[in-house]
Protein backbone atom coordinates (compact mmCIF):
# COMPACT_ATOMS: atom_id res chain seq x y z
CA UNK A 1 0.00 0.00 0.00
CA UNK A 2 2.48 2.51 0.77
CA UNK A 3 3.78 3.00 -3.17
CA UNK A 4 0.68 4.19 -3.69
CA UNK A 5 1.45 7.00 -1.31
CA UNK A 6 1.76 10.28 -3.51
CA UNK A 7 4.54 11.99 -0.84
CA UNK A 8 6.66 9.06 -0.58
CA UNK A 9 10.34 9.86 -0.57
CA UNK A 10 13.12 8.59 -2.85
CA UNK A 11 14.44 5.53 -1.68
CA UNK A 12 18.55 5.32 -2.74
CA UNK A 13 20.56 2.24 -1.87
CA UNK A 14 24.39 2.71 -2.86
CA UNK A 15 23.33 5.21 -5.28
CA UNK A 16 21.00 3.90 -7.10
CA UNK A 17 17.16 3.96 -6.67
CA UNK A 18 15.06 0.78 -5.22
CA UNK A 19 11.70 0.17 -4.56
CA UNK A 20 9.91 -0.20 -0.81
CA UNK A 21 9.94 -4.30 -1.13
CA UNK A 22 13.57 -3.83 -2.03
CA UNK A 23 14.01 -1.94 1.60
CA UNK A 24 11.65 -4.01 3.37
CA UNK A 25 13.38 -7.27 2.46
CA UNK A 26 16.87 -5.89 3.17
CA UNK A 27 19.00 -7.76 6.19
CA UNK A 28 19.73 -4.80 8.14
CA UNK A 29 23.09 -6.40 9.21
CA UNK A 30 23.64 -5.20 5.48
CA UNK A 31 23.11 -1.74 5.88
CA UNK A 32 26.03 0.58 7.09
CA UNK A 33 24.55 3.89 7.02
CA UNK A 34 20.99 5.44 6.92
CA UNK A 35 21.10 9.05 5.70
CA UNK A 36 17.55 11.41 5.87
CA UNK A 37 18.17 14.02 3.13
CA UNK A 38 15.54 16.87 2.75
CA UNK A 39 14.29 20.66 1.07
CA UNK A 40 17.05 21.76 -0.87
CA UNK A 41 20.35 19.09 0.28
CA UNK A 42 17.98 16.50 -1.59
CA UNK A 43 16.87 18.86 -4.63
CA UNK A 44 20.63 19.52 -5.06
CA UNK A 45 22.08 16.24 -5.43
CA UNK A 46 18.96 14.15 -7.13
CA UNK A 47 17.35 16.86 -8.70
CA UNK A 48 12.90 16.96 -9.04
CA UNK A 49 12.86 13.12 -8.15
CA UNK A 50 13.50 14.29 -4.61
CA UNK A 51 10.83 16.53 -4.11
CA UNK A 52 9.35 14.26 -1.19
CA UNK A 53 13.31 13.81 0.46
CA UNK A 54 15.20 11.24 0.09
CA UNK A 55 16.71 8.14 1.80
CA UNK A 56 20.03 7.14 1.37
CA UNK A 57 21.41 3.95 1.90
CA UNK A 58 24.42 2.72 2.15
CA UNK A 59 25.61 -1.01 2.66
CA UNK A 60 28.74 -2.78 4.22
CA UNK A 61 31.77 -2.69 2.01
CA UNK A 62 33.74 -6.03 2.43
CA UNK A 63 36.29 -6.08 5.13
CA UNK A 64 39.82 -6.18 4.22
CA UNK A 65 42.59 -8.64 5.70
CA UNK A 66 41.56 -12.57 6.44
CA UNK A 67 38.93 -14.43 5.64
CA UNK A 68 35.64 -13.40 7.41
CA UNK A 69 32.58 -16.37 7.54
CA UNK A 70 29.33 -14.90 9.54
CA UNK A 71 26.55 -16.13 10.34
CA UNK A 72 23.27 -13.89 11.69
CA UNK A 73 20.03 -15.58 12.88
CA UNK A 74 17.03 -13.78 13.87
CA UNK A 75 13.86 -14.73 15.49
CA UNK A 76 10.87 -12.25 15.67
CA UNK A 77 7.46 -12.76 17.02
CA UNK A 78 4.62 -11.21 16.18
CA UNK A 79 1.39 -10.48 17.46
CA UNK A 80 -1.89 -8.66 16.33
CA UNK A 81 -2.71 -5.51 18.80
CA UNK A 82 -6.52 -6.07 19.34
CA UNK A 83 -6.50 -2.98 22.02
CA UNK A 84 -8.12 -0.71 19.47
CA UNK A 85 -11.38 -2.22 19.16
CA UNK A 86 -14.06 -2.39 21.83
CA UNK A 87 -17.28 -4.27 20.31
CA UNK A 88 -20.43 -5.35 21.99
CA UNK A 89 -20.97 -8.63 23.66
CA UNK A 90 -23.83 -10.69 22.78
CA UNK A 91 -26.11 -9.56 24.92
CA UNK A 92 -25.17 -5.98 24.62
CA UNK A 93 -25.64 -6.46 20.66
CA UNK A 94 -28.98 -8.22 20.98
CA UNK A 95 -30.50 -5.87 22.95
CA UNK A 96 -29.19 -2.35 20.67
CA UNK A 97 -30.83 -4.12 18.04
CA UNK A 98 -34.26 -4.57 19.92
CA UNK A 99 -33.88 -1.26 21.04
CA UNK A 100 -33.11 0.67 17.74
CA UNK A 101 -36.38 -0.96 16.87
CA UNK A 102 -34.57 -3.66 14.04
CA UNK A 103 -37.81 -6.09 14.94
CA UNK A 104 -40.50 -4.01 15.52
CA UNK A 105 -40.19 -1.19 13.08
CA UNK A 106 -42.94 -1.56 10.18
CA UNK A 107 -44.99 -3.18 12.72
CA UNK A 108 -44.67 -6.16 15.13
CA UNK A 109 -45.06 -9.65 13.52
CA UNK A 110 -45.05 -12.74 15.05
CA UNK A 111 -42.25 -13.51 12.06
CA UNK A 112 -40.10 -10.88 13.41
CA UNK A 113 -40.96 -11.53 17.68
CA UNK A 114 -39.73 -15.39 16.18
CA UNK A 115 -36.83 -13.92 14.69
CA UNK A 116 -35.34 -12.16 18.18
CA UNK A 117 -36.43 -15.39 20.52
CA UNK A 118 -33.93 -17.39 18.40
CA UNK A 119 -30.91 -15.25 18.99
CA UNK A 120 -32.03 -14.57 22.38
CA UNK A 121 -31.73 -18.14 23.41
CA UNK A 122 -28.37 -18.20 21.72
CA UNK A 123 -27.67 -15.68 24.09
CA UNK A 124 -28.52 -17.13 26.97
CA UNK A 125 -27.69 -20.11 25.75
CA UNK A 126 -23.92 -19.01 26.27
CA UNK A 127 -22.90 -17.99 22.67
CA UNK A 128 -20.46 -14.78 22.82
CA UNK A 129 -18.14 -15.82 19.60
CA UNK A 130 -14.96 -12.97 19.76
CA UNK A 131 -14.63 -13.22 16.37
CA UNK A 132 -11.91 -10.54 15.83
CA UNK A 133 -9.06 -13.68 17.06
CA UNK A 134 -10.45 -16.36 14.51
CA UNK A 135 -8.45 -15.20 11.46
CA UNK A 136 -5.41 -14.00 12.98
CA UNK A 137 -2.06 -15.77 14.52
CA UNK A 138 0.81 -15.10 16.57
CA UNK A 139 3.82 -15.36 13.72
CA UNK A 140 6.94 -16.92 14.39
CA UNK A 141 9.45 -14.73 11.56
CA UNK A 142 13.04 -15.72 11.36
CA UNK A 143 15.90 -14.97 9.40
CA UNK A 144 18.97 -16.35 8.60
CA UNK A 145 22.02 -15.31 6.86
CA UNK A 146 25.99 -16.18 6.43
CA UNK A 147 28.37 -14.27 4.80
CA UNK A 148 32.20 -14.66 3.28
CA UNK A 149 34.33 -11.57 2.78
CA UNK A 150 38.05 -10.85 2.65
CA UNK A 151 40.85 -9.65 0.67
CA UNK A 152 43.54 -6.71 0.98
CA UNK A 153 43.63 -2.81 0.47
CA UNK A 154 43.69 -3.42 -3.42
CA UNK A 155 40.83 -5.86 -3.95
CA UNK A 156 38.19 -7.44 -1.73
CA UNK A 157 35.26 -9.53 -1.91
CA UNK A 158 32.21 -10.51 -0.15
CA UNK A 159 29.60 -13.06 -0.77
CA UNK A 160 26.67 -13.04 0.76
CA UNK A 161 23.09 -15.96 1.28
CA UNK A 162 20.13 -14.64 3.33
CA UNK A 163 16.62 -16.74 4.26
CA UNK A 164 14.06 -14.24 5.57
CA UNK A 165 10.59 -15.98 6.26
CA UNK A 166 8.27 -14.22 7.58
CA UNK A 167 4.66 -15.59 8.67
CA UNK A 168 1.79 -12.76 8.55
CA UNK A 169 -0.55 -12.41 11.94
CA UNK A 170 -3.49 -13.53 9.33
CA UNK A 171 -3.40 -17.16 9.28
CA UNK A 172 -1.72 -19.08 6.73
CA UNK A 173 -0.43 -16.02 5.03
CA UNK A 174 3.57 -15.96 4.32
CA UNK A 175 6.17 -14.32 2.06
CA UNK A 176 9.77 -16.22 2.24
CA UNK A 177 12.77 -14.64 0.17
CA UNK A 178 16.17 -15.99 -0.52
CA UNK A 179 18.73 -13.33 -1.43
CA UNK A 180 22.22 -14.02 -2.70
CA UNK A 181 25.12 -11.47 -3.31
CA UNK A 182 28.41 -11.05 -4.31
CA UNK A 183 30.46 -7.67 -4.25
CA UNK A 184 33.95 -7.17 -5.42
CA UNK A 185 35.69 -3.62 -4.89
CA UNK A 186 39.34 -3.19 -6.82
CA UNK A 187 41.26 -0.01 -5.74
CA UNK A 188 44.56 1.17 -7.83
CA UNK A 189 45.75 4.32 -7.02
CA UNK A 190 43.62 7.05 -7.47
CA UNK A 191 40.52 5.49 -9.26
CA UNK A 192 38.19 2.27 -6.74
CA UNK A 193 35.93 0.30 -8.49
CA UNK A 194 32.50 -1.48 -7.55
CA UNK A 195 30.56 -3.58 -8.39
CA UNK A 196 27.73 -5.50 -7.00
CA UNK A 197 24.93 -8.14 -8.69
CA UNK A 198 22.34 -9.27 -6.05
CA UNK A 199 19.82 -12.05 -6.64
CA UNK A 200 16.34 -12.13 -4.88
CA UNK A 201 13.74 -14.99 -5.27
CA UNK A 202 10.10 -14.33 -3.34
CA UNK A 203 7.32 -16.27 -2.66
CA UNK A 204 4.10 -15.07 -0.66
CA UNK A 205 1.08 -16.17 -0.28
CA UNK A 206 -1.93 -14.31 1.12
CA UNK A 207 -4.45 -15.53 3.91
CA UNK A 208 -8.04 -17.72 2.58
CA UNK A 209 -9.11 -16.81 5.51
CA UNK A 210 -10.49 -13.36 3.80
CA UNK A 211 -10.39 -9.63 5.20
CA UNK A 212 -9.88 -8.96 8.66
CA UNK A 213 -12.77 -5.88 7.93
CA UNK A 214 -15.41 -9.05 7.48
CA UNK A 215 -15.15 -10.24 10.63
CA UNK A 216 -15.61 -7.05 12.42
CA UNK A 217 -18.91 -7.03 11.49
CA UNK A 218 -20.11 -10.56 12.44
CA UNK A 219 -22.48 -10.62 15.47
CA UNK A 220 -20.98 -11.93 18.70
CA UNK A 221 -24.28 -14.16 18.82
CA UNK A 222 -23.60 -16.43 16.24
CA UNK A 223 -21.83 -20.09 16.26
CA UNK A 224 -18.78 -20.04 13.60
CA UNK A 225 -18.91 -24.16 14.16
CA UNK A 226 -22.06 -26.78 13.82
CA UNK A 227 -23.55 -29.45 16.41
CA UNK A 228 -20.25 -31.95 14.78
CA UNK A 229 -17.64 -29.13 15.15
CA UNK A 230 -17.27 -28.20 11.66
CA UNK A 231 -17.29 -24.82 10.20
CA UNK A 232 -20.56 -23.32 9.07
CA UNK A 233 -21.06 -22.00 5.62
CA UNK A 234 -24.58 -19.80 6.58
CA UNK A 235 -24.45 -17.92 9.93
CA UNK A 236 -27.08 -15.49 10.08
CA UNK A 237 -30.51 -14.98 8.64
CA UNK A 238 -32.30 -11.61 8.14
CA UNK A 239 -34.90 -12.06 5.99
CA UNK A 240 -38.26 -11.51 8.03
CA UNK A 241 -36.90 -7.65 8.90
CA UNK A 242 -36.16 -6.69 5.37
CA UNK A 243 -32.36 -8.01 5.91
CA UNK A 244 -29.80 -10.58 3.78
CA UNK A 245 -31.94 -13.83 3.54
CA UNK A 246 -28.24 -15.60 4.15
CA UNK A 247 -24.96 -14.39 5.92
CA UNK A 248 -21.84 -15.97 4.78
CA UNK A 249 -19.02 -17.35 7.36
CA UNK A 250 -15.73 -16.20 5.76
CA UNK A 251 -14.53 -19.30 7.95
CA UNK A 252 -15.98 -21.79 5.28
CA UNK A 253 -13.38 -20.69 2.52
CA UNK A 254 -10.45 -22.46 4.56
CA UNK A 255 -12.32 -25.85 4.43
CA UNK A 256 -10.96 -26.69 1.01
CA UNK A 257 -8.29 -26.03 -1.43
CA UNK A 258 -8.11 -22.33 -2.67
CA UNK A 259 -4.62 -20.37 -3.48
CA UNK A 260 -3.28 -16.65 -3.90
CA UNK A 261 0.47 -17.08 -4.61
CA UNK A 262 2.99 -14.58 -6.21
CA UNK A 263 6.00 -15.02 -7.20
CA UNK A 264 9.30 -13.08 -8.11
CA UNK A 265 12.39 -12.83 -8.99
CA UNK A 266 14.85 -9.58 -9.46
CA UNK A 267 18.37 -9.38 -10.75
CA UNK A 268 20.08 -6.32 -9.77
CA UNK A 269 23.94 -5.43 -11.39
CA UNK A 270 25.66 -2.51 -9.60
CA UNK A 271 28.70 -0.89 -11.22
CA UNK A 272 30.48 2.06 -9.74
CA UNK A 273 33.58 3.83 -10.75
CA UNK A 274 35.31 6.72 -8.81
CA UNK A 275 38.70 8.97 -9.64
CA UNK A 276 40.10 11.48 -7.40
CA UNK A 277 43.07 13.37 -9.53
CA UNK A 278 43.25 15.21 -5.94
CA UNK A 279 42.27 15.86 -2.53
CA UNK A 280 39.53 18.36 -3.40
CA UNK A 281 38.20 17.09 -6.70
CA UNK A 282 36.16 14.14 -7.06
CA UNK A 283 34.22 12.40 -10.49
CA UNK A 284 32.11 9.33 -10.01
CA UNK A 285 30.03 7.22 -12.71
CA UNK A 286 27.80 4.27 -11.91
CA UNK A 287 25.59 2.13 -13.92
CA UNK A 288 22.59 -0.02 -12.73
CA UNK A 289 20.64 -2.99 -14.31
CA UNK A 290 17.89 -4.78 -13.33
CA UNK A 291 15.50 -7.50 -14.21
CA UNK A 292 12.56 -9.07 -12.76
CA UNK A 293 9.81 -11.48 -13.46
CA UNK A 294 7.06 -12.68 -11.47
CA UNK A 295 3.56 -14.09 -11.44
CA UNK A 296 0.87 -14.53 -9.46
CA UNK A 297 -2.40 -17.50 -9.35
CA UNK A 298 -5.74 -16.85 -7.84
CA UNK A 299 -7.58 -19.89 -7.46
CA UNK A 300 -11.25 -20.09 -5.61
CA UNK A 301 -13.19 -23.41 -6.56
CA UNK A 302 -17.23 -23.74 -6.84
CA UNK A 303 -17.30 -24.17 -3.08
CA UNK A 304 -15.83 -20.47 -2.65
CA UNK A 305 -18.73 -18.03 -0.68
CA UNK A 306 -18.00 -15.30 -3.77
CA UNK A 307 -20.47 -18.44 -5.72
CA UNK A 308 -23.28 -18.78 -3.43
CA UNK A 309 -25.56 -16.83 -5.42
CA UNK A 310 -23.98 -18.22 -9.31
CA UNK A 311 -26.09 -21.27 -11.00
CA UNK A 312 -24.68 -21.37 -14.16
CA UNK A 313 -21.68 -24.26 -14.16
CA UNK A 314 -19.52 -22.36 -16.41
CA UNK A 315 -18.87 -19.44 -13.94
CA UNK A 316 -18.87 -21.12 -10.52
CA UNK A 317 -15.30 -21.24 -9.97
CA UNK A 318 -12.27 -19.21 -11.00
CA UNK A 319 -8.66 -18.74 -12.04
CA UNK A 320 -6.82 -15.75 -12.39
CA UNK A 321 -3.15 -15.71 -13.47
CA UNK A 322 -1.09 -12.46 -13.89
CA UNK A 323 2.35 -12.72 -15.25
CA UNK A 324 4.95 -9.15 -15.65
CA UNK A 325 8.09 -8.47 -16.63
CA UNK A 326 10.53 -5.16 -15.83
CA UNK A 327 13.73 -4.18 -17.05
CA UNK A 328 15.12 -0.55 -15.77
CA UNK A 329 18.30 0.81 -15.91
CA UNK A 330 20.35 3.99 -15.33
CA UNK A 331 23.60 5.89 -15.70
CA UNK A 332 24.58 8.34 -13.27
CA UNK A 333 27.61 10.56 -13.10
CA UNK A 334 28.91 13.57 -10.32
CA UNK A 335 31.82 15.52 -9.90
CA UNK A 336 32.10 17.33 -6.64
CA UNK A 337 34.87 20.22 -6.08
CA UNK A 338 35.60 20.77 -2.04
CA UNK A 339 38.04 23.34 -0.57
CA UNK A 340 38.65 24.77 3.00
CA UNK A 341 40.35 28.35 2.72
CA UNK A 342 41.07 29.58 6.41
CA UNK A 343 37.68 29.52 7.96
CA UNK A 344 35.59 29.56 4.62
CA UNK A 345 34.62 26.41 3.13
CA UNK A 346 33.66 26.13 -0.70
CA UNK A 347 31.79 23.67 -2.66
CA UNK A 348 30.33 22.53 -6.12
CA UNK A 349 29.13 19.92 -7.65
CA UNK A 350 27.32 18.40 -10.62
CA UNK A 351 25.09 15.41 -11.30
CA UNK A 352 23.81 14.04 -14.58
CA UNK A 353 21.64 11.14 -14.66
CA UNK A 354 19.79 8.90 -17.38
CA UNK A 355 16.87 6.58 -16.67
CA UNK A 356 14.66 4.14 -18.23
CA UNK A 357 12.18 1.62 -16.98
CA UNK A 358 10.20 -0.94 -18.85
CA UNK A 359 7.11 -3.28 -17.73
CA UNK A 360 5.05 -5.20 -18.83
CA UNK A 361 2.21 -7.06 -17.45
CA UNK A 362 -0.60 -9.64 -18.99
CA UNK A 363 -2.69 -12.12 -17.58
CA UNK A 364 -6.23 -14.22 -18.56
CA UNK A 365 -9.19 -15.23 -16.41
CA UNK A 366 -10.60 -18.52 -16.35
CA UNK A 367 -13.89 -19.93 -14.87
CA UNK A 368 -15.96 -23.18 -13.90
CA UNK A 369 -13.82 -25.17 -11.35
CA UNK A 370 -16.20 -27.66 -10.10
CA UNK A 371 -14.05 -29.01 -7.30
CA UNK A 372 -10.79 -28.02 -5.19
CA UNK A 373 -8.57 -29.97 -6.55
CA UNK A 374 -8.79 -29.03 -10.18
CA UNK A 375 -6.42 -25.83 -9.16
CA UNK A 376 -4.51 -25.92 -12.51
CA UNK A 377 -5.47 -23.13 -15.71
CA UNK A 378 -6.32 -26.08 -18.09
CA UNK A 379 -9.11 -27.44 -15.68
CA UNK A 380 -11.49 -24.62 -16.27
CA UNK A 381 -14.35 -24.83 -18.44
CA UNK A 382 -14.74 -20.89 -19.83
CA UNK A 383 -12.19 -18.99 -21.20
CA UNK A 384 -12.08 -14.97 -21.50
CA UNK A 385 -11.22 -14.80 -25.31
CA UNK A 386 -9.78 -11.44 -24.21
CA UNK A 387 -6.04 -11.63 -22.96
CA UNK A 388 -5.60 -8.18 -20.33
CA UNK A 389 -2.58 -6.56 -20.06
CA UNK A 390 -0.81 -3.12 -20.28
CA UNK A 391 3.31 -2.04 -21.62
CA UNK A 392 4.85 0.94 -19.80
CA UNK A 393 8.26 2.97 -20.44
CA UNK A 394 9.21 5.66 -18.92
CA UNK A 395 12.25 7.99 -19.53
CA UNK A 396 13.79 10.67 -17.49
CA UNK A 397 17.03 12.47 -17.82
CA UNK A 398 18.21 14.96 -15.59
CA UNK A 399 21.27 17.49 -14.38
CA UNK A 400 21.50 19.66 -11.31
CA UNK A 401 24.29 22.22 -10.28
CA UNK A 402 24.81 23.36 -6.77
CA UNK A 403 27.58 25.47 -5.74
CA UNK A 404 28.10 27.40 -1.96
Amino acid sequence: EYETYANQPLLIMDGFEISIQTLADMDPDRVASIVVLKDAAATAIYGSRAANGVIVIESKTPKPGRIWVTYGGELRIEAPDMTGYNLMNAREKIDAELQSGLYTYGGETVEKWQLYQSKLREVLAGVNTYWLDKPLQTAFQQRHTVTLEGGDEALRYRMYVGYNSSPGVMKDSKRDVLTGSLDFQYRLKKVLLKNSITLDNSVANESPWGSFSEYTRLNPYLRPYGENGEIQKRLDNFEGVGGESSYLNPMYNTTFNSKDQSKNFTVRELFRVEYNPTNELRFEGAFNLSKSVGHRDIFRPAQHTLFDNVTDPTLRGDYRRSQSEAVSWGIDLTGSWNKQLKDHYLTANARMSVLENNSETYGNYVTGFPNDNMDNLLFGKKYNEKVTGDERTTRSIGWVAAGG
